[in-house]
């Protein structure tokens, strides 16, 4: 079975994720695991089924980086949506956000 892991590096930067919000390793620690954490860095790795939806949660800034190929809809705490897909290898920074996640594929991302 092929599986897509998303890695987030989560730079502390003075601000805990449950400062902004719902920490996603709360919000979804079945797939949602604290790969390393110190008081400078947090690593999550993130694993989501077919079609999965993930709750609205929050992330401080972050680099992202795709162990496999992502297709998801991700709907912001305004309520806006956007589709992305991501290849695997890229990897992508992204400022402070709140937001849900659905997995679009018929595979694990």
């Amino acid at each position: 079975m092929r599986t897509l892991s998303v890695v987030f590096l989560l730079s502390s930067l003075g601000a805990a994720p449950a400062a902004l919000g719902q920490d996603p390793a709360s919000v979804d620690p079945a797939d949602v695991k604290v790969a390393f954490e110190n008081e400078q860095i947090r690593v999550l790795h993130a694993r989501y089924a077919p079609h999965q939806k993930i709750a609205m949660h929050s992330h401080p800034s972050r680099v992202v980086v795709y162990i496999t190929d992502m297709h998801a809809l991700v709907t912001s705490a305004s309520g806006a949506t956007e589709e992305l897909r991501y290849k695997a290898g890229d990897s992508r920074w992204s400022e402070p956000v709140t937001h849900s996640v659905e997995n679009l594929e018929d595979t694990p991302f």
